[in-house]
């Protein structure tokens, strides 16, 4: 089970580097990485997967807010 989100989470990780994730193709783009991942999956791994998904966008999130917070001091 959590192989295939972890491969998911890099997949999605390289893809917002790469700045592919944002404006309206991006929107489309995760969701259909997230849908793909989640396809013929139970009830109980989809949360794992869409958990590894978002995570690493999160993690990047939490770290702007700290630079922005550190650079306004």
């Amino acid at each position: 089970m959590p192989a295939a989100g972890s491969g998911t989470a890099m997949v999605a990780a390289a893809l917002e580097q790469d700045g592919r994730l944002t404006g309206h193709h991006g929107a489309l783009l995760s969701r259909a990485l997230a849908d793909t991942t989640t396809a013929g999956a139970d009830a109980i791994a989809v949360g794992y997967y869409a958990k590894a998904v978002i995570a690493p966008g999160l993690v990047v999130a939490v770290h702007e807010v700290g630079d922005a917070i550190g650079a306004s001091r």
